[in-house]
């Protein structure tokens, strides 16, 4: 690991959710990793590692770039729901 990345481990998931939009299923061991990396300075790369071994025969990884913008000194982050137990 270095200066330069954020590394973020999920555990405990409320099996109701899916992992994705697309409605992939996951079972109550499934695991993530997010790992949000400064590749230079105007990109932020995310790699998102899923581990589920009773649903899915392998590890499978998800990786993204974005632009990296600084915003408004009046930006507001909202806060979303991301689990059926928090309504």
């Amino acid at each position: 690991m270095d200066d330069y990345t954020f590394v973020v481990q999920t555990s405990g998931t409320d099996e109701r959710t899916w992992v994705d939009r697309a409605g992939r299923p996951h079972s109550g061991d499934l695991r993530i990793e997010e790992r949000f990396h400064r590749a230079d300075h105007d990109t932020l790369e995310l790699s998102v590692t899923i581990d589920d071994s009773k649903m899915y025969t392998k590890p499978w990884v998800a990786v993204d770039k974005f632009a990296f913008q600084v915003k408004t000194a009046n930006f507001d982050v909202r806060e979303m729901l991301c689990s059926p137990s928090e309504f």
